[in-house]
């Protein structure tokens, strides 16, 4: 399962292979600064929630307030990772997000 994360201050957008290599690769601190935005693989927000023992994961966000992916497209300006994702001009053109 592919899960995208943002980078809010570098404008960078991770590919992850998993949910735990993206939990993994960021920090619990700036998770709660809310400096990473988490999407599923269809473009869908995803939320970190904390289980027993400090465990964190991820689940879909619920509120109508959270934005998708194909809405932060236009701000991305690099892309990092794996998990066979194309370039960025693709991931535009598959979630239909228009440039800012």
């Amino acid at each position: 399962m592919t899960i995208f994360a943002f980078h809010v201050a570098d404008a960078c957008l991770h590919v992850f292979a998993s949910p735990a290599l993206a939990l993994q690769h960021c920090s619990a601190a700036e998770v709660s600064a809310q400096v990473w935005l988490f999407f599923a693989e269809d473009g869908s927000p995803l939320r970190v929630e904390q289980g027993l023992e400090g465990m964190r994961f991820l689940r879909p966000w619920a509120s109508c307030s959270s934005c998708s992916l194909a809405q932060l497209l236009p701000y991305v300006r690099t892309l990092e990772g794996q998990a066979g994702v194309e370039t960025l001009d693709a991931l535009r053109r598959r979630f239909g997000a228009e440039l800012a």
